[in-house]
């Protein structure tokens, strides 16, 4: 997955875009990617995240480094020592809150 992928798999796993934003996700990814990325425990979600967007190596995201949905809707969220960066920490307990989110959710009821 690339690394505009991997951004929205994020978002999309913690239930925080629009549905245009979705839509257009939904555009560009296979069910089997989302599917992939959201079967992944939050260690692996983080690794993969940080695989894609980290581009100086500091294993940590900084504003410049994820995509810019992202940084309006969830940044400052997930940033909770508010230093400006996304840690390997941050990022894990994030995936775990949205995990946990998307398996206590409602279901629609079948007809």
């Amino acid at each position: 997955m690339n690394k505009f992928l991997l951004t929205f798999a994020l978002l999309a796993s913690a239930a925080t875009i629009s549905l245009n934003a979705q839509a257009a996700f939904w555009d560009k990814t296979s069910e089997k990617e989302v599917s992939e990325f959201d079967s992944l425990s939050p260690e692996e979600k983080t690794e993969r995240i940080l695989k894609a967007n980290d581009s100086n190596d500091d294993e940590k995201l900084s504003k410049k480094e994820v995509d810019f949905v992202f940084r309006v809707k969830r940044f400052n969220k997930v940033d909770k020592n508010n230093d400006g960066y996304l840690d390997r920490e941050e990022l894990i307990e994030s995936y775990e809150k949205a995990d946990s989110y998307n398996k206590n959710k409602p279901q629609p009821a079948s007809n």
